[in-house]
């Protein structure tokens, strides 16, 4: 349809623009009606604008004991209409955004955008604390997805359709046309830049700002008077320790905000109550601080300029945790709502807390606390959002300030440093190369395709730390040139080697944790080059490689030497069997069809069957997820066990059709394996595969991770073409089994060998990881071309 790149994605790019100024312009309106009405005319407040929007002007509620009610109500209403119609709207939309680039091939149900917006505006209309980032994020990339898909773009191009969509939503109701641009690229990952976002995303963020400025206003968010400038070396340093206490005070908005989440996960509380749970107590805290409701925009305006009769100094350093503690109850309760504007909030106080603080006590301060506010803004959610060069050129454009650029770069790096691996986006990953996104697109390194299992060895020996010297040096006798690994109190603390030994000898020490040198431990997953890095970094030779557990098991020793060999020893076969280097496109599963790696024996169930018959049924076939079909067989939804488990805890009668996830990802018949994995963009746990009957899907096979292991291995080039089939097999764990009190991780099941369901007095359990068998457990399993018998010897007692 589109021809030539620049055509493309000027085409594209002025289209999703023109949706985000819409969609900004749609979602502004509706926060103005739903705050006149829940705010207003209930409680006769109105919260202060900042100066690019209204007057900034502050009166007190004229009903403030309503406020409980009112935020409540919204929180209520916001939470009937998310879990109604789309449970995958609820909390932060920008996270979600960013989990559909890196987990659904840039898919966001078209459905999500207007609910989000519609469950939004009524949270921060009735006073919940909440940004309207992520609901302007997921409008446009909502519509980028879906423009995606009615053009044929490929999975890549509509991922970058999506981020661009997103970074222009953004960048439009900020009116940061140039930080919404360069977001669109750089929120997708912790240190990582999607570089091919950049351009579709100026295209997309210049149209989409154009749009919603020609009908709100050209002035800047917070004015563009504010007039101070940077002509002070000296006060880098005072900037630098902002950043600090930033990055401190954002870390502990992450973890408030996912512990609260956390919590009301566990709560005993229906989903679409909770919200209205947490605007209680929010709209409790606004009785004495009416400062925490909304987006808080009017009372940063007050920071800036200083305005002391309605931002006292205490009252800034108070405002510090109760917006913290008040947008973690809107949110992480699954209320609607961006996380964007309350970090801004957070950042601007901790900024004018610190001026009003120290600007008379130190040298080397502005003379006035805006330049802090400002800077603080960018400092706390460059950091904690991991895009420091897209906050910093936001929040100079919100305040018309980019003279304050040199002192936002000092802090903001401070503060992204302090931060370390803690972000507010939890779809986050590090590099683009983490991203399943990504995946396949490049050659891999031989040092990236061998894991750490692969080239450790696994006959390593431990010491209890409160064990003695002597116990310590008879062990290492026993095991001449390989450390020991030292444990104490279910933890690993690091490896001993004779010259440790030695040392603490010669110090007087008696234990052998004062001999441990404290190393980072590898998993069995990792690749060799992350084991390389982690070896540099501690300037260590040799490392414990650890299995997670209750405590963890160290389960091998990994050394350069051992590493050197492993790498010889693949780079030997390859020389040797050259045909097994191939190129992308000689992927084997492009030589076998979804016909044929489907299997045509799965669950399928309406969507008005009670849960707990769900939960039988799947335990009875030993699946883990069954299809929702309608009276003429059309795909309606999956629901997978975890659906299960959640449909169980809740409160009051579930079925299917409730916990079933609605937006499913298909494979279609005709397809090869490859095109099919490769359009979902991760290796799926259950695909179903469908075929066209006028306008409906009609499931009539199901792909699971067994079956690609079955079919990958069938079209290897070394297997012959012969037949791989998968078994199954199942085991009653009796008293004197070896797996009886193990975990499955435990169980150490061959690399194609999987449990498939754990039966327990007649209930379904998750068989996860963690899950501890017990005496009476029904354990079904399926193997790939394996020995069943062995596998039930493991089981049971043999070595297998």
């Amino acid at each position: 349809m589109f021809e030539g790149y620049f055509r493309k994605w000027v085409i594209l790019g002025v289209l999703i623009g023109a949706v985000a100024g819409v969609g900004a312009i749609a979602f502004f309106a509706a926060i103005d009606w739903s705050t006149s009405f829940f705010l207003g005319r209930l409680a006769g407040f109105a919260p202060p604008a900042p100066r690019g929007e209204a007057a900034p002007v502050f009166e007190a509620p004229l009903r403030p004991w309503v406020l409980p009610l009112v935020v409540g109500l919204g929180g209520l209403i916001s939470g009937l209409i998310v879990f109604w119609l789309a449970p995958e709207a609820e909390g932060h939309g920008t996270d979600a955004a960013i989990e559909a680039f890196h987990e659904r091939g840039g898919r966001i149900r078209p459905r999500i955008p207007p609910i989000k917006l519609l469950a939004s505006a009524i949270t921060i209309g009735s006073g919940g604390s909440a940004g309207r980032e992520g609901p302007t994020a997921q409008i446009a990339a909502g519509f980028g997805s879906w423009l995606g898909g009615v053009t044929g773009l490929s999975a890549a191009d509509r991922r970058i359709a999506m981020a661009a969509g997103m970074g222009a939503g953004i960048g439009s109701i900020f009116k940061a046309p140039l930080g919404g641009a360069i977001l669109s690229a750089e929120i997708l990952y912790m240190r990582d830049f999607e570089v091919n976002a950049i351009v579709p995303g100026f295209i997309a963020s210049v149209t989409g700002y154009t749009i919603f400025a020609a009908w709100s206003g050209w002035e800047p968010v917070f004015g563009s008077e504010l007039g101070f400038r940077f002509a002070s070396p000296e006060s880098l340093v005072w900037y630098a320790a902002l950043g600090a206490v930033a990055g401190v005070v954002g870390i502990a908005y992450v973890r408030s905000f996912y512990g609260t989440r956390d919590l009301f996960q566990r709560m005993p509380i229906p989903r679409h109550v909770r919200p209205a749970v947490a605007g209680v107590l929010v709209g409790t805290i606004a009785i004495a601080f009416p400062e925490v409701l909304s987006m808080g925009y009017g009372w940063l305006q007050f920071a800036i300029e200083d305005s002391k009769a309605e931002l006292a100094l205490g009252t800034m350093v108070a405002l510090i945790g109760l917006k913290i503690v008040a947008t973690s109850l809107t949110i992480g309760s699954g209320g609607s709502g961006g996380v964007f504007a309350p970090g801004l909030f957070i950042g601007g106080m901790v900024g004018g807390a610190m001026w009003g603080s120290l600007h008379t006590h130190v040298p080397w301060m502005p003379p006035v606390p805006e330049p802090f506010v400002v800077v603080g803004m960018a400092a706390l959610f460059g950091g904690v959002a991991k895009a420091p060069i897209a906050v910093m050129l936001m929040v100079a454009e919100m305040t018309g300030e980019f003279s304050m650029i040199v002192p936002a770069m000092a802090a903001t790096s401070v503060a992204y440093l302090v931060t370390g691996n803690v972000s507010i986006y939890e779809s986050q990953v590090a590099t683009r190369g983490d991203s399943p996104a990504h995946r396949g697109e490049h050659a891999i390194a031989l040092i990236d395709a061998v894991t750490v299992q692969q080239a450790m060895d696994p006959n390593v020996a431990t010491v209890e730390g409160h064990a003695s010297l002597e116990e310590a040096a008879r062990l290492l006798a026993l095991h001449p040139g390989t450390p020991l690994v030292v444990t104490a109190e279910g933890t690993i603390p690091g490896l001993m080697t004779e010259a440790d030994l030695e040392r603490a000898r010669a110090a007087g020490a008696s234990e052998a944790a004062a001999a441990a040198r404290r190393v980072p431990a590898l998993g069995e997953r990792q690749s060799l080059f992350a084991a390389l890095q982690r070896m540099a970094a501690a300037d260590a030779s040799t490392l414990p490689v650890v299995r997670p557990g209750h405590p963890p098991r160290a389960v091998g020793l990994l050394s350069l030497h051992a590493i050197s060999g492993v790498l010889g020893e693949q780079r030997t076969r390859l020389r040797r069997r050259p045909e097994t280097v191939r190129a992308a496109q000689d992927d084997p599963l492009r030589r076998i069809t979804v016909d044929e790696a489907m299997t045509d024996e799965f669950v399928s169930v309406g969507p008005e069957l009670d849960v707990r018959d769900l939960a039988r049924l799947l335990a009875e076939h030993g699946e883990h997820a069954a299809v929702v079909v309608a009276e003429d067989g059309g795909l309606e939804g999956i629901v997978t066990l975890t659906d299960v488990e959640r449909g169980l805890s809740s409160q009051g009668p579930m079925t299917t059709g409730d916990i079933a996830t609605r937006d499913v990802e298909t494979a279609q018949t005709g397809r090869t394996l490859a095109e099919a994995l490769a359009s979902v963009g991760e290796e799926p746990r259950q695909l179903p595969v469908v075929r066209d009957r006028g306008t409906r899907r009609v499931v009539v096979g199901m792909i699971r991770r067994r079956d690609v292991v079955s079919a990958y291995l069938r079209a290897r080039p070394d297997s012959g073409g012969s037949a791989v089939r998968t078994r199954e097999g199942e085991s009653v764990v009796e008293r004197a089994d070896r797996a009886n009190g193990l975990t499955l991780a435990e169980l150490e099941l061959p690399a194609n060998a999987l449990v498939t369901s754990v039966v327990r007095d007649g209930e379904p359990l998750i068989p996860r990881g963690n899950l501890r068998l017990r005496t009476g457990d029904r354990v079904r399993f399926a193997t790939a071309d394996g020995d069943v018998t062995s596998i039930l010897e493991m089981l049971r007692g043999g070595e297998g």
